[in-house]
C-alpha cells in the first residue's frame, strides 16, 4: 500500500478527488504509465477522500457552440425554440454515447449575437478515465446537421483544428431586400439555406469538406459572404476558387441551381479571378485594318529571322538550410517556442508563413514578426503531435518543423525544396524545474537508447578513420558513410553486439515507403550485394560490444528532398553464445563472389544468399513494431538483462538522420553562372535593338506605301475628272 498527498496551489483550479483518481487511471490504463517502471498500479485500490472507482463523480465537460439560424425572430421572440434545443441535447447524448455513458446534459441559450445564437452547457459523463477531448470534438461534428457552426464548437476550451476559407460572390438574378441582412428573418434563412446546399454540392468533391456557412448578405448588389470549412488535409484556396468558378454554367447559373452569379466575383481567402480584357471593337475605318495587316506582313519575316531559343540553368540555388541558424528554439516548462527566419535558405528569398507547419498535426504559426521577418510557433509541449521519450536521466520531447513550398500559379517549376528540421527538448528527470528556460539539445545525426537503464545502444556517423563522431551529416554521391553501432555494457558480463537489420526511409517512420534495405536477414549486409555498391562490415571487430560498417551514399529515385533516415535493430548476446544464422555479421565479397563473416565459419552466412536465416518463410526482417517515427526518432523497446546470465539477448531500435545529400559543385560553376547571366543580358539587349530597328523600318515602309497609295489614288481621280 502507498499513501501519498497531492498539493495544489489555491490560486488555480483544484481538481476534485474523482478527477485525481480518473487522471491516475488514464495514465495507467490508456497511456501505459506502468511500462516505464517495474511496479504495477492496481487501479481498483485507488482511494481519495472517500472516493474510489466504485463511487466516482461524473466528469464534467463544458460545451459551447453557436447555432447559425433556426427561424425568424418573430416566431420565437428572438430565442431558440425548446424543440430545437431538445433536439441538440439528444444529438449530443447520442454522439458521445457511442463511447461514453452520458449521465446528464444541460444546454441553455446565453446570447443572440450577429453570428447566431450562442449555446453553453455541461455534459456529465460516467467514466473511469478522462474523456478523450479530441475524439469528442470529432464526433460532435455531426451537430453541423443541426445548424451548429463548427468553428465555434468548444469542449473545455479546446476547439477543432479546421481550415476555414472566407468565400464571397455576387448573385445577379435576385433583388436585395434589407430584411436579408437580418440573420433571423425568413428571407435570410431561405436564401442562406439554398446557397449553402448549392455550395456544399459543388465542393463535395473534397472529402475533407465539413460545412458551408452563409454568414452575411449585403446590399447594393446582392453579395453573399460565408465560410467553407474543411478538416485537414484541406485543399488550397486556389483549388476551391477554381472549383467554384468552373461550376458556373451557361447563362451564368451556379451549378444546377436557380442562382445566376458573376463568375468573376468569386473570392476565396482573398484570392480572386482576373476578369478578361474586353474584346476590342471593330475599327471605325478600314484603313486601321490595312495598317495593322501591312505592319504584320512586313515585320513578321524580320522577327522570324531574329527568333531563337534561350535556356539557362540556375546552379546557384542552395540545397540546404542557411548557415546563419534560421531556426531558434526555446524550451519552457510547458511550452516550446520555435522562431523561424523567413530567409530559411539564406538566399534572400523569403518563404511564405503558410508553407510552414509544426509537427505531424501540421500546426500553423501563432504569430508573425514583420520587423524581424520571422515566423513564430508558440505551442504546448504535448501539442502538434509531439512525442515524449523517457531515458535514464531525461524526458525528451521530439517534434519536427516542416516546410512545404506552395506551387502557386505555376505548378511546373519550384524555386525552393521542402525541408524538415527535427527539434528536441531535453528535461532532467531528477532536477527541480524552475521558470528559467531550458535550452534545447539538437541531436540530428545520431540516436542513443537505453535498455531498462542498464544497456545503452547507440548508432553514430563516424569520420573516415573511425576516431571520432562525424560533425556533419552532409554527403555527396560517391562518398561512403562510416556507421558505428555500439552498446555500453557498464557492469554486465562480456556481450557481443549484432545488427539484425537496417532500412533507409524518407521519413523517421521506419515502416513508411519507399524504403531501402541495407542490412537484413539477421546480419546480412545486402546493400553490398548490389552491383554498384562496396558496402561492408569492418573486419575484425575493434571490440565485441561494437560493430562498424560502411555504406556507399545513395538517394531515392524521384526524391526531391535529398535526405533520408536509417533505422537499425540492434541486439546483444553473451560472448559464449555460439555464432549462427541468427547471430552473425556477413558482408558480400565481390572478388570471391561469396559471403564472408566478421567472425565464425563461412557456413553461417550461407542463408544470406537464400534469404532464409531462420525466419518463417516469407516473413521479412523486422524493424520493431513499437518503433514510432512521428515526432521522434525512437521509442524504447529493449529487454533488460538485470545482470542475469540466463537472459541471453537484449535488443532495441535506433536511428540516425536526416542524412542530407549535397549536389556536387565545382569552383568554376559560380563564374560560369555569372558569365551566362552577362551573356544572356547582352543577348537580350542586342535582340531588343534589332526588334526596334525592324519596327522602325516597317513603320517607314508603311508610311511610304501609304503616301504612294494616296498619290496614285489622287492621280486617278484627276484623270477621271479631266475625262
Amino acid at each position: 500500500m502507498v499513501d501519498s498527498e497531492a498539493v495544489f496551489q489555491a490560486r488555480g483550479p483544484v481538481p476534485s478527488s474523482s478527477d485525481v483518481i480518473r487522471t491516475i487511471v488514464t495514465e495507467v490504463e490508456i497511456k501505459k504509465m506502468d511500462t516505464f517502471f517495474d511496479w504495477r498500479v492496481d487501479v481498483q485500490s485507488l482511494w481519495s477522500n472517500g472516493f474510489s472507482l466504485k463511487n466516482l463523480e461524473p466528469e464534467k465537460l463544458a460545451v459551447s457552440f453557436t447555432v447559425l439560424g433556426v427561424g425568424p425572430r418573430s416566431t420565437f421572440g428572438g430565442m431558440i425554440s425548446w424543440e430545437h434545443l431538445e433536439n441538440l441535447r439528444s444529438q449530443v447524448i447520442l454522439l458521445l454515447g457511442t463511447l461514453y455513458a452520458v449521465q446528464n446534459i444541460s444546454l441553455a441559450e446565453v446570447g443572440n449575437t450577429h453570428h447566431g445564437i450562442d449555446i453553453n452547457g455541461m455534459v456529465y459523463v460516467n467514466t473511469n478515465t478522462h474523456v478523450d477531448i479530441g475524439w469528442a470534438l470529432e464526433v460532435l461534428m455531426g451537430l453541423s446537421n443541426y445548424s451548429v457552426d463548427l468553428t465555434s464548437l468548444s469542449i473545455n476550451g479546446s476547439k477543432l483544428s479546421l481550415q476555414v476559407f472566407p468565400v464571397s460572390f455576387l448573385v445577379t438574378n435576385r433583388v436585395f431586400d434589407e430584411r436579408m441582412m437580418d440573420r433571423s428573418s425568413a428571407e435570410h434563412q431561405h436564401i442562406a439555406r439554398d446557397l449553402s446546399e448549392t455550395l456544399m454540392h459543388i465542393l463535395s468533391k473534397y472529402t475533407s469538406l465539413l460545412q458551408v456557412a452563409i454568414r452575411e448578405i449585403t446590399g447594393g448588389s446582392l453579395v453573399c459572404h460565408g465560410d467553407a470549412i474543411f478538416h485537414h488535409p484541406a485543399p488550397t484556396s486556389k483549388d476551391v476558387l477554381q472549383t467554384l468558378s468552373l461550376s458556373v454554367g451557361p447563362n451564368d447559373y451556379l451549378d444546377s441551381s436557380s442562382f445566376q452569379v458573376d463568375p468573376f466575383s468569386f473570392t476565396v481567402a482573398g484570392d480572386g479571378l482576373e476578369p478578361p480584357f474586353p474584346n476590342p471593337g471593330f475599327p471605325g475605318y478600314g484603313i486601321a485594318i490595312i495598317v495593322l495587316c501591312t505592319l504584320a506582313l512586313i515585320a513578321f519575316p524580320i522577327l522570324a529571322l531574329l527568333h531563337y531559343s534561350w535556356a539557362w540553368v540556375d546552379l546557384s540555388q542552395p540545397r540546404a538550410l542557411s548557415n546563419l541558424k534560421p531556426v531558434a528554439v526555446q524550451c519552457g516548462e510547458a511550452q516550446v517556442v520555435v522562431t523561424v527566419k523567413r530567409d530559411l535558405f539564406g538566399t534572400g528569398r523569403l518563404i511564405q508563413a503558410a508553407d510552414l507547419a509544426l509537427g505531424s498535426q501540421s500546426c500553423q504559426p501563432t504569430s508573425l514578426d514583420a520587423a524581424e521577418d520571422t515566423v513564430i510557433f508558440d505551442v504546448g509541449l504535448h501539442e502538434c503531435g509531439s512525442a515524449v521519450q523517457m531515458t535514464s536521466d531525461s524526458l525528451v520531447y521530439s517534434i519536427s518543423l516542416y516546410y512545404h513550398p506552395n506551387l502557386g500559379s505555376n505548378p511546373v517549376v519550384v524555386r525552393t525544396s521542402p525541408a524538415e528540421v527535427p527539434i528536441e527538448c531535453h528535461y532532467p528527470r531528477k532536477d527541480n524545474v524552475s521558470s528559467k528556460a531550458i535550452q534545447p539539445t539538437w541531436v540530428p545525426f545520431s540516436s542513443t537508447i537505453s535498455a531498462e537503464e542498464r544497456l545503452t545502444f547507440s548508432l553514430r556517423l563516424m569520420n573516415e578513420d573511425w576516431s571520432a563522431e562525424r560533425t556533419s551529416s552532409r554527403y555527396q554521391l560517391g562518398d561512403a558513410m562510416h556507421i558505428q553501432a555500439e552498446v555500453n555494457v557498464e557492469n554486465h558480463v562480456m556481450l557481443r553486439l549484432f545488427i539484425d537489420n537496417c532500412v533507409a526511409t524518407l521519413s523517421p517512420d521506419a515502416s513508411s515507403s519507399p524504403k531501402h534495405m541495407i542490412i537484413g536477414y539477421n546480419g546480412c549486409l545486402v546493400d553490398g550485394r548490389l552491383e554498384d555498391s562496396s558496402s561492408a562490415f569492418v573486419s575484425p571487430r575493434s571490440k565485441q560490444d561494437s560493430l562498424q560498417f560502411t555504406v556507399d551514399v545513395f538517394r531515392f529515385a524521384g526524391d526531391i528532398k535529398d535526405l533520408f533516415y536509417i533505422t537499425c535493430h540492434l541486439k546483444v548476446a553473451a560472448v559464449d553464445q555460439p555464432l549462427g544464422p541468427l547471430n552473425k555479421a556477413c558482408s558480400f565479397n565481390k572478388a570471391r563472389n561469396s559471403w564472408s563473416p566478421v567472425e565464425g565459419t563461412v557456413d553461417i552466412c550461407s542463408c544470406c544468399e537464400t534469404k532464409n536465416c531462420g525466419l518463417p518463410e516469407g516473413q521479412p526482417a523486422r524493424i520493431n513494431s513499437r518503433w514510432r517515427g512521428a515526432g521522434g526518432r525512437f521509442q524504447r523497446d529493449a529487454s533488460s538483462m538485470h545482470g542475469d546470465s540466463s537472459v541471453e539477448i537484449a535488443e532495441a531500435d535506433v536511428s540516425i538522420g536526416p542524412v542530407i545529400l549535397d549536389v556536387q559543385r565545382t569552383p568554376g560553376h559560380h563564374l560560369e553562372d555569372q558569365e551566362t547571366i552577362h551573356l544572356m543580358g547582352q543577348g537580350v539587349h542586342e535582340k531588343s535593338l534589332l526588334i526596334m530597328m525592324a519596327l522602325t523600318i516597317a513603320t517607314a515602309l508603311l508610311a511610304l506605301a501609304s503616301v504612294t497609295f494616296g498619290f496614285l489614288l489622287a492621280c486617278k481621280k484627276n484623270r477621271c475628272a479631266s475625262a
